[in-house]
């Protein structure tokens, strides 16, 4: 599970800004909240960052875009690192892009941070957390030298490994992917979370969760078959065929290009098939919709001929329902994009009221609706606002820093009459301020403090 996330330097985020998934002491919606008694703290299940148009939302989630693919896809001998520092300052022209990460990972909490530029790992450093305050290092790697304390975790012979990744490592990778690309796999818990838990849709993703088709059951099948129904999407039902690799559907050239390109646990969507490397090969399914019409005559559509809405609704459902059963966390961009306010709040009242405190997966989403701001479906501690300030730079202010008011109905009631977005953000920045301007009302801050970014 994410438990906090840190970037500095990265595209339209100049100075450090810290977002978290650790509940502050409000007991709104405590149920649903994960309690880890070892660290005294509480792991928030789901949170949403709102904003308007170039305030910073995406490239929020593309940060988490770039160390996934930093740290599970390996880069040439001389390839750049593609960091995109902060381009409206001088001072920040030549200076590293740093990502930190808080994780829970089975019982323990573990700290990873690096800092690049685009020739090489300036810094990387892997701690665990013995307690809320304080964490020891298993390995801090600077481009002079490296200091670990792999003694106390590892045998002599793991460590004898691990000094030879230590020169084995190029500039321009970081050790924890190499460890495991040279099947040591002592941080493989680690590297896992990135590649497999952390699951990243974006705005332009239209069938990035299709993977999830290959393990999904009859009983899910079922449940998203009804939903599509109940939304009135004119889906009767769902099938999947499986599509021999060697068929006459697949070009040559296409299997040629599978072949070569397809890892291992990797999965593509190409002409209404799905294709996923399991085992060293390669499986296909192709997913089957069904419309009925008059007399009940039943006809089946492709994926390419239902509306934008419902393609996006096939790309969100195995996040909303298959977290429930996974350890996972969603990043899903834009999550309103094409699709009706209350289809999208009916999906996250379904998944926030199903969450409980043996949960142990999380959605988070950027959106542009500001309907969704409503103390009846998310706590305070699960609502963020993005906001680029005078000098191009983005922050990330959280509503937890301050108290719910009986005038803050009012507010969103304003909010709701205004259509415009850009009226919008400024009734939320009226709400902010009032918040700010009534020392009252301020709520108990988190461990850290976050800069006003709303003047």
């Amino acid at each position: 599970m994410l438990l906090n996330f840190t970037i500095e330097n990265w595209m339209s985020f100049q100075f450090p800004v810290r977002f978290s998934m650790i509940a502050t002491v409000g007991r709104r919606f405590s149920e649903r909240l994960v309690p880890l008694k070892k660290y005294n703290c509480r792991v928030l299940p789901v949170s949403t960052l709102y904003g308007g148009n170039a305030s910073g939302k995406s490239n929020f989630v593309e940060a988490f875009s770039f160390v996934k693919k930093i740290i599970t896809d390996s880069l040439f001998v001389d390839e750049d690192i593609p960091v995109h520092p902060f381009k409206l300052s001088e001072a920040t022209l030549n200076k590293p892009c740093s990502f930190s990460f808080d994780l829970l990972i089975g019982s323990n909490i573990y700290g990873y941070n690096f800092s690049a530029n685009s020739k090489s790992i300036l810094c990387e450093e892997l701690t665990i957390f013995k307690s809320k305050n304080k964490c020891e290092i298993i390995y801090k790697r600077t481009r002079q030298a490296y200091i670990d304390n792999f003694d106390k975790y590892y045998d002599k012979e793991t460590i004898k490994k691990l000094n030879f990744v230590k020169n084995a490592t190029r500039c321009n990778q970081l050790f924890l992917s190499s460890t495991v690309l040279l099947n040591i796999n002592v941080f493989k818990q680690i590297y896992d979370w990135f590649d497999k838990q952390l699951i990243i849709i974006r705005h332009y993703d239209k069938y990035s969760s299709f993977y999830n088709l290959f393990s999904l059951n009859d009983k899910f099948i079922s449940i998203v078959e009804n939903i599509l129904y109940k939304l009135d999407t004119g889906i009767s039902r769902l099938a999947y065929e499986d599509v021999p690799f060697d068929s006459k559907l697949l070009p040559t050239n296409v299997k040629a290009c599978l072949e070569t390109d397809l890892y291992e646990n990797k999965s593509i969507f190409y002409n209404g098939i799905l294709f996923l490397r399991k085992n060293r090969e390669i499986h296909a399914k192709k997913l089957k919709i069904f419309h009925t019409g008059s007399n009940n005559y039943e006809t089946e559509f492709g994926l390419d001929e239902e509306s934008d809405g419902v393609s996006k609704l096939f790309g969100l459902l195995p996040a909303i329902f298959s977290l429930h059963e996974e350890n996972r966390t969603y990043i899903i961009d834009d999550i309103d994009q094409n699709l009706h306010t209350l289809l999208l709040r009916k999906l996250i009242e379904n998944f926030v009221s199903e969450y409980s405190a043996n949960s142990n997966n999380q959605l988070i989403m950027t959106t542009h609706d500001v309907l969704l701001i409503d103390p009846n479906l998310f706590r305070c501690d699960e609502m963020w606002i993005t906001e680029r300030n005078r000098d191009g730079a983005s922050n990330l202010i959280a509503f937890s820093d301050y108290k719910e008011t009986s005038k803050d109905k009012n507010l969103q009631k304003a909010i709701f009459r205004v259509d415009s977005v850009a009226f919008q953000i400024l009734f939320l920045k009226k709400l902010c301020n009032f918040y700010k301007s009534n020392k009252k009302y301020k709520q108990y801050s988190r461990s850290y403090k976050i800069l006003p970014c709303i003047k």
